[in-house]
Formats: structure tokens, C-alpha cells, sequence
């Protein structure tokens, strides 16, 4: 729902993000300033300076299959 403290001037693309795509969300940190979270769990921090990644850590990946043991 929409109120005074999450009021945010997002573009088109990150607005549909936070209200259409399931498991997007961000905070308001300070005016201007904001905690993004991705559906991934992947963080960033965007700033009117620039949008900062807060994990390096790759997503992990599906399982790799491994080869049936030798009889």
C-alpha cells in the first residue's frame, strides 16, 4: 500500500518490478536512498551517486548431475 514513507520516483521498469513481479521490494533509507531486494535474494543499494551491488556472491545455480557410481 502506498503512503508518505515509501513514496519513491521510480522508472517504469523498476516500478513494475516492485508491484507486478513477485518477491521485488525496496526501502526507503533516506530521501533518496534506497535497499533493494530482488526475487533472487540479491541486495543493492541506490543512491542518487550511483546503484551499488550489497552481495557478490553469484546465485547459486541448479545442482549438477552426478555420474552414478561404479559397480
Amino acid at each position: 500500500m502506498t503512503c508518505p514513507c515509501n513514496l519513491a520516483p521510480v522508472c517504469r521498469g523498476h516500478h513494475r518490478s516492485k508491484t507486478h513481479r513477485a518477491g521485488w521490494a525496496y526501502r526507503v533509507l533516506a530521501p533518496g536512498v534506497y535497499h533493494w531486494r530482488g526475487r533472487t535474494g540479491h541486495q543493492w543499494l541506490v543512491t542518487p551517486g550511483g546503484t551499488y551491488a550489497l552481495d557478490t556472491q553469484p546465485c547459486p545455480g541448479p545442482a549438477k548431475p552426478t555420474d552414478p557410481p561404479d559397480e
